[in-house]
């Protein structure tokens, strides 16, 4: 997908920012998107990607603003985005059909046609949507976090493994995959497994709060309470 802006600087630091964005990286992405921004403020994209990335409504609301001057794809996408912040889940959907009619190839945008399709209780529909993403680009690595979430909704941890397996195989430097792969042994109530997974993730990093208090409960339902 082409992210129009007319600053050669303000694309390094953007590309840079979707790359941290892709990893799970949210706080080092904001900062590179605000990088672009500064390089220019009327990158569209980049104002989308920064409210994504350190949940900020205005940038969003802003990236809306700036969708007339961009391509069809990008318009699409900024305003599926605003769509769902203003709690239009059905026209999101629709919007992003439309992108994805233009750019089918386009994983990122089939990966968010799947997520309104499960927000919008079309699972099987969301999983036709990501296997067509993976084939367009298997190493896409955040759709097989995705894909896990929604086997785990429905019940089906064999799948939801299989895919968050993928995703830590994906990116096995960093600590998100782990995290999510230990979450799905912990909704399978396989908790020395969730243990195992949520300790690989805290070496990686050692500053994810939030794990700490998920391995504690794994561990205490596993009957580890010393």
């Amino acid at each position: 997908m082409t992210f129009t802006t007319k600053s050669k600087e303000a694309r390094i630091f953007f590309e840079q920012g979707i790359a941290k964005y892709d990893r799970a990286r949210p706080k080092e992405a904001t900062a590179l998107f605000q990088q672009a921004l500064e390089a220019d403020p009327n990158f569209a994209m980049a104002h989308l990607f920064r409210g994504l990335a350190g949940d900020s409504v205005p940038h969003i609301r802003k990236a809306a603003e700036m969708a007339k001057k961009v391509t069809e794809p990008e318009r699409l996408f900024i305003l599926s985005w605003k769509a769902q912040v203003d709690s239009q889940l059905l026209k999101a959907a629709e919007q992003m059909e439309q992108a994805v009619q233009l750019l089918p190839a386009e994983a990122r945008l089939r990966m968010r046609l799947a997520v309104l399709y499960n927000a919008t209780n079309r699972r099987d529909e969301a999983v036709a949507e990501l296997k067509r993403a993976i084939a367009s680009d298997p190493k896409f690595a955040p759709i097989y976090n995705l894909l896990g979430q929604i086997h785990i909704t429905s019940g089906n941890f064999a799948q939801a493994i299989e895919a968050r397996e993928t995703y830590a195989r994906l990116l096995p430097d960093e600590a998100e995959p782990y995290q999510a792969l230990a979450h799905t042994y912990q909704q399978k109530q396989q908790f020395d497994k969730a243990v195992e997974y949520y300790t690989r993730a805290l070496k990686i990093d050692p500053d994810y709060i939030n794990v700490y208090r998920r391995r504690g409960d794994a561990k205490f339902f596993a009957g580890d309470i010393a």
